[in-house]
């Protein structure tokens, strides 16, 4: 006998933050809604999941169907559920973050509920759907705490790559560049890194890269500097 739940549920879906570098400019990929709630709006790509798929899964599929785009990795960033932001009924979203790097360039084209696929300045969005506004915002604060300690800027890297590369992914998130040559210090001595005349390896895919990474690794860099430091 299916169990039986006696009390109202919400709606789930996923979205997807992915961003890219256009010269020195961060833009995100939104899609043109092509069904109510919203019709004709943008909004990230996203939407339902289904009952038998991992929740990364959903988010990758619907960036597929809405955009075209796959293989990208992708990582789970923020969770959105206030009453209210979906007039359809109470929804609760997860959205999952990437980016592209900055060795391609595919192209992105709406497919499945989205008309059409985009990217945009985020100093130029225009008016989302549903509370994708602030999720854009949100998430854009979280992805910059990211950058920073947990070493996220690699999601912009091919798997080869020059300092000057992540000092772009900094200063075009307004961060100090300097902090770059910090984390390819840290992360050359803890072995995640390889660093052969002056360019830099990523030690496997940009997944494994990330899912190596210990949860302290900026502390313990700034541990052993102070350890170091004339007394």
């Amino acid at each position: 006998m299916a169990y039986s739940y006696p009390y109202p549920r919400p709606l789930v879906t996923v979205d997807v933050f992915l961003l890219r570098l256009n010269g020195p400019e961060v833009e995100v990929l939104l899609v043109e809604r092509k069904r109510p709630p919203f019709q004709g709006r943008w909004a990230l790509p996203g939407g339902f999941i289904e009952m038998d798929e991992p929740l990364i899964a959903s988010a990758r599929r619907e960036l597929s169907e809405e955009t075209g785009l796959r293989g990208l990795p992708l990582l789970e960033l923020a969770v959105f559920g206030d009453p209210g932001r979906d007039p359809r009924d109470r929804t609760v979203t997860i959205v999952f973050a990437g980016a592209l790097p900055l060795d391609q360039s595919p192209a992105v084209a709406g497919g499945d509920d989205a008309r059409q696929a985009r990217w945009f300045g985020l100093s130029q969005l225009p008016a989302l759907a549903f509370d994708h506004g602030q999720i854009v915002r949100t998430c854009l604060e979280r992805f910059r705490f990211n950058l920073i300690f947990s070493a996220w800027w690699s999601l912009f890297l091919p798997a080869e790559f020059s300092a000057e590369l992540p000092q772009r992914v900094f200063q075009a998130f307004q961060l100090p560049p300097w902090l770059s040559t910090v984390a390819l210090h840290s992360l050359t001595h803890a072995g995640l890194l390889v660093e052969t005349g002056g360019r830099y390896r990523i030690q496997g895919d940009v997944a494994q890269f990330l899912a190596q990474l210990p949860s302290s690794w900026w502390l313990q860099f700034w541990l052993e500097q102070l350890g170091k430091t004339p007394r």
